[in-house]
């Protein structure tokens, strides 16, 4: 799966959720993803498949889509 395929998921699943359950999963996502990051920069041997780059274009652009959530709550 590639990188916008991966974030369009995430994104959309955090559409059928309510906002607080929303930012919630987004951060866990973040989380998880940091986590994979972590694991990648202290391994010897790098995976094949997706690297540390692509992990961190994921979090960026689930960082930006918490702030479009977080900007969405307080326009309403």
């Amino acid at each position: 799966m590639d990188i916008q395929a991966a974030v369009q998921k995430i994104i959309e699943r955090t559409q059928s959720m309510k906002p607080g359950a929303a930012s919630i999963f987004l951060a866990e996502n973040v989380r998880h993803h940091q986590n994979l990051c972590k694991q990648i920069a202290a391994r010897m041997a790098k995976p094949a498949g997706w690297n540390l780059a692509a992990h961190e274009e994921l979090i960026h652009a689930l960082i930006s889509a918490e702030n479009a959530l977080r900007n969405e709550r307080v326009a309403a």
